[in-house]
């Protein structure tokens, strides 16, 4: 048999093993590693006065600050949402009541809207006739939505689904005998709750916390509506991208969101992993 006649049957017995999974790898090539590569080849080769894309949104100091802006943001959004959904996602695994399915398909409902609807609630509610300052007779939170505070709670609004189901998955699976173990031996609720609950779900609270803060960072629609007084990096890509036609500087705030974004999620779920 000939060289060339071996490598063909080789090349047709390995396409026969890739061939259920030929349609997914086309897929995943088509929509993720080639924009993947365009998106840093665009990012990183140096275009003008010799910078590239991410030079400059670490080197210039308007988007330095929408990305501190975007990190501060995301990040006390991600620690509000977890502490906030912890309690909820702990009475949704292990309790047994009236309207347990009504609470829960209430948490996922931020699932079904668009950031920007979002936005549009959040307006009003704080904007500058917003329902809450009438009803509340608080003048001074006219105008709030377009500020820190607007943004934190639009974006924790969306982010408490995320981390009540995550929370949930591992709450369910706890060990209901270590509890009560707790409790035979005398251990007060706080004690329970501080050496036996929250050491057993740590790996379900940082992986919370990083799909929460990933998804916070790369939040646009309900940004575009309310960032009006606070720098956010997804917004001022927007511009570059639509404004100033600057791909190259897009394409540089996009890599440097999803290098955050990512090294968040591979820190978080790395102990869950393990």
């Amino acid at each position: 048999m000939s060289l060339e006649m071996m490598s063909r049957n080789r090349f047709l017995v390995a396409l026969r093993r890739l061939g259920p999974a030929l349609p997914a790898a086309v897929l995943v090539t088509g929509a993720f590693v080639w924009p993947v590569v365009r998106l840093c080849a665009v990012g990183l080769l140096p275009v003008r006065g010799g910078h590239s894309g991410v030079m400059r949104v670490l080197g210039e100091a308007p988007y330095r600050r929408a990305l501190l802006g975007s990190l501060m943001l995301s990040l006390g959004v991600s620690l509000g949402a977890v502490a906030l959904c912890l309690p909820a996602a702990l009475a949704l695994a292990r309790g047994r009541f009236r309207g347990r399915r009504l609470l829960r398909a209430a948490l996922a409902m931020p699932l079904a809207l668009s950031g920007v609807v979002v936005g549009f609630l959040t307006v009003a509610m704080l904007g500058q006739a917003g329902a809450l300052p009438v009803l509340l007779g608080a003048p001074w939170l006219a105008g709030s939505a377009y500020g820190l505070g607007g943004l934190g709670l639009a974006y924790l609004y969306f982010e408490v689904p995320r981390a009540t189901l995550t929370l949930e998955a591992a709450l369910g699976a706890l060990d209901e005998g270590l509890f009560d173990a707790a409790r035979t031996l005398g251990a007060r609720p706080g004690q329970v709750v501080r050496y036996v609950l929250l050491p057993l779900c740590a790996p379900a609270l940082r992986s919370a916390l990083g799909v929460t803060f990933a998804a916070s960072l790369g939040s646009f629609g309900a940004a575009l509506i309310l960032a009006g007084r606070f720098p956010v990096l997804t917004v001022e890509l927007y511009r570059a991208l639509t404004g100033t036609l600057d791909d190259s500087l897009a394409a540089g705030m996009a890599l440097v969101l999803a290098a955050i974004g990512g090294a968040m999620l591979a820190l978080c779920t790395r102990g869950r992993a393990s």
